[in-house]
C-alpha cells in the first residue's frame, strides 16, 4: 500500500485515487468518466461506506447522498474537521484510556503483582504447614485457588477498556476512515500484550503513537512506533 505526506495535498490525491479505484466495480462508476458519481445509487454509496469505513449505519446512506459522495470522501480525509462529540461522550466512562503508563502501573498493574505474590506466599505456607509431620511419600493437595481479588482484576480492566473503545469507535465514530486506518496500522505494527511490560504501554501506544499519525506521514508514524516503549519491549 502506498502512503502519503501531509506536508502537501499529495496524500489526499493518492488516497482519493485509491477510493476512486474502489468504486470501479459499481455500475454507476462504470458509467461515469472516472470521477466520483454526481448522483450515485444506493449500491454505490453502500460500497463506499463499506470500503472506507466499517459499513453504513441506519440513515447514513441518505445523509451521504444529500451531502454528496465526493464531499463525504473529502470530509473523511480530514477527520480533525469532523465533529465527534457523541463519541467522546461514549468514551468518557473509560478512565484508563487517558492514563500514562506510570499511572496505569501504579493503579492497576503493581497492585495485581503484589496480590499475586501474596497469594503465592499464602499457598506456599499452607502447603508447608499441611505437609509437616506427614509421610513425605504421600501425595499432597494444593490449596484450591480462590477468586481473584480486586488487584488482579486491574490489568483485565485496562485491556477490556482498550478493546471496548476500539469496538465503539468502529461502530459509532463519524471519523470512519480514520478508524479504519488506526486499525490497519495498529495491526501492521502489532505488539504482543503478553510479553513482559508491553501491556503497560499498550494504551499509550495506540493513543499516542498510532492514532495521531494514522493519516499522517509514514516517516512520522514509523518514528513514533520505533521509539514507543511498547514496541521496544516487544
Amino acid at each position: 500500500m502506498r502512503f502519503f505526506t501531509r506536508s502537501t495535498s499529495g496524500w489526499r490525491v493518492v488516497l482519493s485515487a485509491g477510493l476512486l479505484a474502489a468504486l470501479s466495480s459499481s455500475p454507476a462508476a462504470q458509467r461515469s468518466s472516472g470521477a466520483v458519481p454526481k448522483d450515485p445509487d444506493e449500491k454505490t454509496i453502500v460500497h463506499v461506506l463499506n470500503r472506507i469505513g466499517f459499513g453504513p449505519v441506519p440513515g447514513q446512506v441518505d445523509r451521504v447522498r444529500e451531502m454528496g459522495l465526493a464531499d463525504y470522501i473529502d470530509q473523511q480525509l480530514t477527520p480533525e474537521r469532523i465533529p465527534d462529540a457523541a463519541m467522546a461522550g461514549r468514551l468518557a466512562e473509560f478512565k484508563t484510556l487517558q492514563l500514562t503508563p506510570r499511572e496505569l502501573a501504579e493503579e492497576y498493574y503493581l497492585p495485581a503483582m503484589a496480590e499475586r505474590r501474596a497469594a503465592q506466599r499464602n499457598a506456599d505456607q499452607a502447603m508447608a504447614k499441611g505437609g509437616a509431620g506427614t509421610d513425605m511419600m504421600a501425595p499432597t493437595e494444593k490449596p484450591a485457588p480462590g477468586r481473584p481479588g480486586p488487584g488482579v482484576q486491574g490489568p483485565r480492566l485496562v485491556m477490556a477498556e482498550l478493546t471496548q473503545q476500539k469496538l465503539l469507535r468502529a461502530a459509532y465514530s463519524e471519523r470512519q476512515l480514520d478508524e479504519v486506518m488506526v486499525d490497519f496500522w495498529f495491526n501492521h505494527f502489532n505488539v504482543f500484550a503478553g510479553k513482559g511490560a508491553t501491556r503497560i504501554y499498550l494504551t499509550e501506544y495506540e493513543r499516542d503513537a498510532i492514532r495521531p499519525h494514522a493519516l499522517g506521514t509514514f516517516r512520522e508514524l514509523l518514528g513514533e512506533v520505533a521509539q514507543s516503549p511498547a514496541m521496544l519491549f516487544y
